[in-house]
């Protein structure tokens, strides 16, 4: 109501000549204008958008040339849909959803050319249509959900049609929404439908690859990346056989689809997607079971060599928990370029690697391999940082590591192993150095 008063006080002191005038720099410093975090709280943006509006929606019905005028400047051209467009946003995000389906209708009949609708426009409705249905779709029968999903896809695949080289945006869109349709089909149970999903996925994400700018590129290689992570675990779950079948109808095999996680992780990781460096442990997760295969050691040791080596710093325990595998050599010369640039991160890792594999060497009988060796020789060439290193070790609470060496010799004295006594034995001779020797 103040809005509708004050508008209706700042109409009547200006001439239309005027009015039209000020309406028309008040929309380009609104078209800057961007929510402030050390001004704008979420309700203060919220109400400042519904009051923008208001204000837009009494002009409109008062000047009907108003949209004519806006759309004749080339800077101002469509800026009435997309103020509408951000306030649907603001509805949206108070689950208002009659509202945001109203205010992105009055978008759209704001346009400057109906026939011809740029993606400035099209693509933040067709992707906050996909949000909406997200949450509304949740209490939907499945059927149902899936059917909305597919004319949500079917309507950004023909607005895609009519840009002129395919805009990757809406590729992008339309894939993670085929995504989630797979999802669907197999939770379901619908494996025909699935395979057709899966052709239709992969057609969308090749044809995403062709961004030209490296941003878009790592959102591509990324949800890719994701994309292949979510078929190889539903490999693992009950419907295994059955998703296997499917993907030979396509020509797509398990291996071909660990290679391809691994390749478009570390291509989203090179070129900086800020959510790519969540995915080098189910990189290093996939590389050590599947390592036997030339094409996926191959894959990584490729891609992994233009990414930065402080990418991986904070998997380093990952790196150092596969280093005795099968897939030690794969990471070698990633782990040595690490090691050489960033010594003194690894020697804690690796110290505290070294001190329970005492242990497991004497309980599990496992060998090392050459790479660790190498690793654990760089941890006793820095004699300080060692020397560092065990004087913390010497202010752990003395009760603390005799619970540690306790439970230890519990878990062999529970095995069926042969050889306890002698197990004992030499956990007993750790657990006194450990804890009893006059250095510590």
């Amino acid at each position: 109501s103040a809005c509708l008063v004050g508008s209706e006080i700042w109409i009547r002191d200006r001439s239309k000549e005027e009015l039209l005038e000020q309406v028309i720099a008040l929309c380009h410093k609104w078209k800057d204008r961007k929510a402030n975090v050390h001004f704008d709280s979420m309700k203060t943006w919220d109400d400042i958008l519904y009051s923008r509006s208001l204000f837009l929606d009494i002009l409109s019905v008062k000047f009907k040339e108003l949209k004519e005028k806006l759309n004749e400047q080339e800077a101002t051209k469509d800026l009435l849909a997309q103020l509408y467009i951000q306030t649907a946003h603001a509805a949206y995000k108070k689950k208002m959803f009659e509202c945001t389906d109203s205010y992105l209708r009055t978008a759209l009949k704001h346009r400057s050319d109906p026939s011809n609708t740029s993606l400035a426009l099209t693509y933040p409705i067709i992707k906050l249509k996909a949000k909406q249905h997200r949450i509304e779709g949740a209490f939907m029968e499945p059927s149902d959900r899936i059917s909305k999903y597919l004319k949500i896809i079917e309507i950004a695949d023909a607005e895609n049609r009519k840009v002129s080289g395919s805009s990757v945006q809406l590729s992008l869109l339309s894939f993670r929404l085929s995504q989630i349709v797979a999802k669907e089909y197999v939770a379901g149970g619908w494996f025909d439908d699935y395979t057709k999903c899966l052709k239709t996925s992969f057609d969308f994400i090749h044809n995403a690859e062709k961004a030209s700018d490296a941003s878009n590129r790592a959102k591509v290689h990324f949800h890719f990346a994701l994309f292949c992570d979510d078929i190889l675990r539903q490999m693992n779950s009950k419907f295994k056989e059955c998703i296997v079948a499917n993907l030979q109808t396509i020509d797509i095999n398990q291996v071909e689809l660990a290679a391809t996680l691994i390749k478009n992780g570390l291509m989203a990781i090179s070129l900086g997607h800020g959510k790519g460096n969540n995915l080098v442990p189910r990189i290093l997760d996939i590389l050590s079971q599947m390592c036997e295969h030339s094409v996926v050691e191959d894959t990584f040791i490729r891609h992994s060599a233009a990414t930065p080596a402080w990418m991986f710093l904070p998997w380093i325990n990952q790196f150092i928990a596969i280093m005795n595998g099968p897939a030690a050599r794969a990471i070698s010369a990633k782990f040595e370029e690490v090691a050489e640039k960033y010594q003194q991160p690894l020697i804690y890792a690796l110290k505290v690697a070294d001190s329970n594999r005492k242990v497991d060497d004497k309980l599990n009988a496992g060998e090392a391999s050459e790479l660790y060796k190498r690793a654990i020789g760089l941890v006793e060439g820095n004699r300080s940082m060692s020397a560092w290193i065990e004087a913390l070790d010497g202010l752990t609470y003395p009760e603390h590591r005799t619970r540690y060496w306790l439970e230890l010799m519990r878990k062999a004295f529970e095995s069926d192993e042969s050889k306890n006594v002698n197990k004992l034995e030499y956990l007993l001779a750790l657990c006194y150095d450990d804890i009893f020797t006059p250095n510590k």
